[in-house]
């Protein structure tokens, strides 16, 4: 019973556990009946027969009254009892402190010392997927015919007024959505506004390419796990518009070798290369 829904049907199930410590102690020939038996009547009297519900239950009413009904009350009795006045006793009147005014307390405002701040909203996990997703929405519907995003996408460099003429649009398309906030939610991409939106668009696939064409053309010898390395490192990029060398050291990379780019890359030299051209991205 610890477990049942009693919502609304408190008075009710109080009355059902009443009756029944008054059963075991009938049954007991428990001292405490009598106790018990002052509480029933107690609350039986305090139901307002004004009220229809309470007046049909009046006989009943005033049998529990009576001194009769307990000169030979058993079991079978008390549980009669309680399939006739459950269902009323939601009726009797509230016992309880008188309900005190809420204290109100007025503060003057100075507005001299009113202090406004952005409060930046925390996202992780299934949230942080579903903002990436709603941004990236956003931004492929107007992607095509927008040459802001064109050159984001290349990699090449955009002014600031062509950034906030971009933030307009954006708003225009989204108002609850400010490209502004991106830098803030996306930091591993995010020195500044156009890396933090080519970190949501991505960049495109053949400019990502052409910059690691020339290393490749200088290194002739490169093995197949290295080749397989620079293909992962480029659609990383042309998905994420860049990436930490951090990441390098974690799968998928660390599959093609435990130490990640140390381990594919064992000459210094190559390895240096091949950052240099990650850092170029987030020029």
């Amino acid at each position: 019973m610890q477990w049942a829904n009693i919502s609304g049907h408190e008075d009710a199930y109080k009355f059902d556990r009443l009756i029944t410590q008054m059963q075991v102690a009938l049954l007991k020939k428990s001292s405490g009946f009598d106790d018990l038996k002052g509480d029933l009547v107690n609350q039986v009297s305090a139901l307002p027969i004004n009220l229809s519900q309470v007046r049909v239950k009046l006989p009943v009413i005033e049998q529990v009254k009576s001194a009769a009904f307990w000169d030979h009350v058993n079991v079978r009795n008390l549980e009669e009892l309680r399939g006739e006045l459950r269902g009323i006793l939601q009726f009797r009147p509230k016992v309880g402190p008188n309900p005190q005014p809420s204290k109100v307390i007025d503060v003057a405002e100075e507005e001299s010392l009113v202090e406004r701040k952005r409060h930046k909203v925390k996202l992780a996990g299934l949230d942080m997927v579903a903002y990436r997703n709603r941004v990236h929405q956003v931004l492929l519907d107007i992607i095509d015919g927008n040459e802001t995003f064109q050159k984001i996408k290349a990699g090449q460099p955009v002014q600031g007024s062509e950034l906030e003429a971009l933030c307009s649009l954006v708003l225009t398309q989204d108002p609850s959505l400010d490209l502004h906030y991106l830098i803030d939610y996306f930091p591993e991409a995010a020195r500044r506004l156009d890396q933090a939106i080519r970190g949501v668009i991505g960049m495109n696939a053949q400019a990502v390419h052409e910059r690691f064409t020339q290393f490749v053309q200088e290194h002739t010898n490169l093995a197949s796990h290295q080749i397989k390395f620079l293909d992962l490192l480029q659609n990383h990029i042309a998905r994420y518009g860049s990436i930490e060398v951090e990441r390098l050291y974690e799968p998928p990379f660390t599959l093609l070798h435990s130490d990640g780019i140390d381990g594919v890359f064992p000459n210094e030299e190559e390895a240096r290369s091949v950052i240099q051209i990650i850092e170029s991205f987030k020029g």
